[in-house]
């Protein structure tokens, strides 16, 4: 049962991508940006590693099946996920190692406040990344925060940053003007979707 139900999802997963590909001649605005990607590291094993499907939030689970890859990252460095179309979420606990090579594989980061902070896992050093030139812009992870504005994640987006220049004052808090790039071009740059005008807002 478990290998038809795989063969099932395989297959409906297959058919909603060439639906999509189907849509490649609408506007930029109106093209979707899609991603299919695993949810937490320790399902990207053998046999399953490039199709999406749930976990336990076991760490433990990680180490079992990836005793080679100390970080998750390596676990998706490992098969090839990390490209500079991938688009990785949150991003708050990275080593400096996992940092490297986010940048070296010219992933992006989407930055979600408002569900880091609704959901108490942590508050992102994005002056850090910033000064390691990782692709980052904000995003809105709704399933976890309880806004789909950007606005709303620009505002947030700040007062996280006011939190970490509490607790290092090198850090200087994100002004309007970066938090503003950040929900525009900063998504531009992390969807790879820089040159066709796409998060630009000019003044005329």
């Amino acid at each position: 049962m478990a290998v038809l139900r795989d063969c099932k999802l395989h297959c409906e997963t297959r058919c909603f991508l060439a639906r999509a590909r189907s849509l490649s001649s609408l506007s930029l605005f109106s093209r979707p940006v899609l991603s299919v990607f695993p949810l937490f590291p320790y399902t990207a094993c053998s046999g399953i590693d490039k199709r999406g499907c749930g976990a336990s939030r076991n760490t433990n689970i990680l180490q079992e099946l990836h005793p080679d890859c100390p970080t998750y990252t390596d676990v998706y460095d490992k098969y090839n996920l990390l490209t500079e179309k991938t688009v990785m979420a949150h991003c708050i606990h990275l080593s400096d190692d996992e940092v490297t090579t986010i940048r070296k594989r010219k992933t992006g980061i989407a930055h979600c406040p408002n569900s880091n902070f609704s959901l108490m896992s942590g508050v992102l050093d994005i002056r850090r990344l910033i000064a390691n030139d990782v692709k980052v812009g904000l995003g809105t992870d709704v399933a976890g925060g309880y806004h789909p504005s950007i606005l709303d994640a620009a505002r947030q987006a700040i007062t996280a940053s006011k939190l970490t220049h509490l607790n290092n004052k090198d850090n200087a808090p994100l002004s309007y003007q970066e938090a503003f790039f950040l929900a525009t071009l900063g998504g531009s740059r992390y969807l790879a979707l820089e040159g066709e005008d796409f998060g630009q807002r000019r003044v005329l």
